[in-house]
């Protein structure tokens, strides 16, 4: 599997999954044979709408994740038949416990607080999450899922390194061009949680519900 990718600036130092570059279109590390790996666009547009079956953008994730974890062909990636429009996070952890054979999942139902520390050790083993967050904004209310491909830390001399933020992609938020996200998930006041994604736009939320994915021994 491909190396996970590591950007430092400012004194921030952004920590990715294995197997992604996005040094301009995404791209992702595809199997061809046992001792073989080529790199394919990942297409990070987003298909979804009420009409399309996945008004909330979990399989949207799924079919992602699936495909960088598993070395496929993100096009050939598809869910079982007769899923929920609206998935519950059990449904979501069943689906990917079936696509990714030799990954262990766990559901962490306390939400990105609780769930920090297991997420930052999944990504630097080369894993990732899936975050399902409630959207507080008047505007655009409802619910939406993430897929956490990295994670930002604070790298100063000065200061202990801890986690600033999640690096997110998912369906609301426009594909990055030569970024490794679509929208930073972090602490906002009081004890909150804000989104904010690459083109300034700041929603306040709830990250309620997490699937975190390792590599299992």
């Amino acid at each position: 599997m491909a190396e996970a990718a590591r950007h430092e600036s400012g004194g921030l130092v952004h920590r990715f999954m294995q197997g992604l570059r996005f040094d301009g279109l995404w791209r992702y590390a595809v199997r061809e044979s046992e001792s073989t790996l080529r790199w394919d666009e990942l297409s990070l547009e987003s298909g979804t709408s009420r009409a399309s079956g996945d008004p909330e953008g979990a399989w949207w994730c799924v079919r992602r994740c699936v495909a960088v974890l598993g070395q496929r062909a993100w096009r050939l990636v598809r869910p079982p038949q007769a899923l929920q429009r609206c998935p519950s996070i059990a449904q979501v952890e069943r689906v990917l416990h079936t696509m990714l054979p030799g990954w262990d999942l766990r559901a962490e139902r306390g939400g990105v607080p609780a769930s920090m520390n297991a997420i930052v050790r999944s990504v630097e083993q080369g894993g990732c999450a899936l975050v399902r967050l409630v959207l507080q904004s008047p505007r655009r209310p409802g619910v939406c899922w993430a897929w956490v491909v990295g994670v930002e830390m604070c790298a100063r001399a000065s200061v202990q390194a801890q986690e600033r933020a999640l690096l997110v992609v998912g369906a609301p938020w426009h594909a990055p061009w030569g970024c490794g996200y679509g929208a930073r998930l972090m602490p906002g006041e009081h004890g909150a949680w804000v989104v904010r994604s690459t083109e300034g736009q700041c929603v306040a939320c709830e990250a309620v519900e997490v699937v975190v994915l390792e590599l299992a021994p």
